[in-house]
């Protein structure tokens, strides 16, 4: 009997934690489902960011999240640096020079990114890690708070466009495309690239580059296809 009351209880653990584990299961698919990525009615997944609703932050000079201290401090965007034979360096090192009152000079190598160099009585003197980096030389973007990424500029964070964006015809562009009348009739949709005299050069929703002669130009009708 004691054999049997231990199967029946044990048999009956088992069912519960099988029971439980498919309701957690059950629970996670119910999950996906109201996260999954469906667009509304009349909207589609943005084509620029495919869904997860941020792109690479594009602000000069940052680099997956970091721009240039704003510090005092040598970095090696600025200045000139050079490179030297200084015994104990390798070749590969690179050096900023600075001039002495005295007509010797001093230099520091980029091992010293971050530091800070005073000329204090003609004389330069390192005077330690900059306060604004903390000697790195590098401060998070303002614009993506260093995480190198934004709300993408398409959706605006949405995930999703209307359907009737695309990539080459959407009102977000800074160059949209024109619907070009013709002399000879024909219309054509294409983005204008450049013009070089009389000379036209655009480009089509295909993808292809053509070349317009500025005379055969009737008009041009930005953003519109038809």
């Amino acid at each position: 009997m004691q054999k049997n009351s231990d199967f029946s209880r044990c048999s009956l653990t088992i069912g519960l934690a099988c029971a439980a584990l498919a309701t957690v299961i059950a629970g996670c698919d119910r999950i996906g489902l109201n996260q999954s990525n469906v667009p509304p009615k009349g909207m589609k997944v943005c084509f620029q960011c495919s869904g997860s609703d941020k792109a690479v932050c594009l602000t000069p000079g940052c680099k997956d999240g970091w721009v240039d201290c704003p510090g005092p401090c040598l970095k090696l965007s600025r200045g000139p640096w050079e490179h030297m034979h200084v015994d104990g360096h390798p070749d590969t090192d690179v050096w900023q020079r600075f001039h002495q009152v005295d007509g010797t000079s001093m230099s520091w190598n980029q091992n010293h990114v971050g530091d800070v160099i005073e000329m204090r009585a003609g004389m330069a003197v390192n005077i330690g890690k900059c306060t604004v980096c903390g000697g790195k030389g590098k401060v998070k973007c303002s614009v993506c708070d260093g995480t190198g990424r934004v709300a993408c500029p398409i959706c605006e964070g949405k995930g999703f466009v209307p359907e009737t964006w695309t990539a080459f015809s959407n009102p977000k562009q800074k160059n949209p495309p024109n619907l070009i009348q013709l002399k000879d009739g024909r219309k054509i949709f294409a983005k204008i690239e450049t013009r070089i005299g009389s000379r036209v050069y655009i480009r089509t929703e295909s993808g292809k580059q053509e070349e317009l002669l500025a005379d055969d130009i009737v008009s041009t009708e930005s953003g519109q296809k038809k």
